[in-house]
């Protein structure tokens, strides 16, 4: 995934998909405590672009859903591990009850 994903968005999807990314590239470093030369974090920028490519246009999930979920994911790949993208729908509102329930 390049950075044509982030071309593509609007300036309000743009922030909060580079956000998004920040955090978890942020929280991996401290996790792991290994040096953030430019080279790393390039890389890992570039792990987090292609699962918010996937979490996004493949999941349609929210970008709240997003900055959650996509520390773990980066974890995964820098573990070598595949991410599956948990079971769980999305949760959605009970028109006669008003909750918010599991979808």
């Amino acid at each position: 995934m390049s950075t044509r994903l982030l071309e593509m968005l609007d300036l309000d999807s743009r922030k909060r998909a580079t956000e998004a990314i920040a955090n978890a590239i942020d929280r991996s470093f401290l996790a792991d405590g290994s040096r953030q030369t430019h080279r790393e974090i390039t890389h890992r920028f570039n792990v987090c672009l292609g699962f918010v490519g996937i979490m996004r246009n493949d999941l349609g999930w929210s970008w709240s859903r997003i900055h959650d979920a996509l520390p773990s994911a980066l974890r995964c790949k820098l573990e070598g591990a595949d991410w599956t993208p948990p079971k769980r729908g999305a949760w959605v509102s009970d028109p006669s009850t008003g909750l918010i329930l599991p979808g």
